[in-house]
């Protein structure tokens, strides 16, 4: 599948009242990229970029996914 064959708008479920938005079971969040930066800045300083980068990769990629919700 091409990535202009999505439909995203289509596949996204908002729910104004609760504020909720979901991509299919699972609930999605909305930032603004500077946000996103200021954190990730926030806390390579804290705990180092080395760390921070192994973190951020492994959540993108939902590496840990299944472990954490079995966890739960």
């Amino acid at each position: 599948m091409k990535a202009a064959e999505i439909d995203l708008s289509g596949m996204l479920e908002f729910e104004p009242d609760s504020g909720r938005l979901t991509l299919g079971k699972d609930r999605m969040l909305v930032f603004r990229q500077d946000a996103m930066a200021e954190l990730r800045c926030l806390l390579i300083e804290h705990a180092g970029e080395w760390l921070v980068q192994r973190l951020l990769r492994q959540a993108a990629l939902g590496h840990r996914d299944q472990v954490c919700r079995q966890g739960r």
